[in-house]
């Protein structure tokens, strides 16, 4: 028997989700140092994320690489949207969150190396996308 949380709850999470999700894409999300005046917004380094491929050299660059998985969240989310609509696809949704806590593990690892200073669009685009997932936990089996 599945216990699992209701259409409406489930929907709700992730609409609350998507719209954090989203409003993170015009809030300041990085800051190049401790006291930025002039910090990135949330859609700035999303559009960064997916042009550094394309715009550097065929030559391996770590920084580069995280940067680019870092941008590939967006595509996991939205990914993982559009497969919630399908019961059936319930193993491609867990490989979805793997993917996206990967793409967040190698945003806050580029960070590091960089000596960056996420900030609240940031902490509300991982924030976002957790609650937009977050209903997948919720759906346990149990034994009779």
């Amino acid at each position: 028997m599945k216990a699992a949380l209701s259409p409406l709850v489930t929907w709700s999470v992730r609409i609350i989700g998507i719209a954090v999700f989203a409003i993170a894409f015009f809030l300041p999300a990085l800051g190049l140092s401790a006291h930025d005046a002039n910090p990135l917004l949330g859609w700035k380094c999303a559009s960064i994320a997916f042009s550094m491929p394309f715009s550097h050299e065929s030559t391996f660059d770590i920084d580069l690489f995280l940067v680019m998985l870092s941008g590939w969240l967006n595509v996991f989310v939205g990914l993982y949207l559009l497969s919630s609509f399908f019961s059936k696809l319930r193993l491609v949704r867990w490989a979805l969150i793997a993917f996206s806590l990967v793409s967040m593990i190698s945003t806050w690892v580029f960070f590091g190396r960089q000596h960056y200073h996420p900030l609240i669009g940031h902490f509300l685009w991982i924030a976002g996308a957790l609650i937009i997932m977050l209903p997948e936990f919720f759906t346990i089996k149990q034994d009779a």
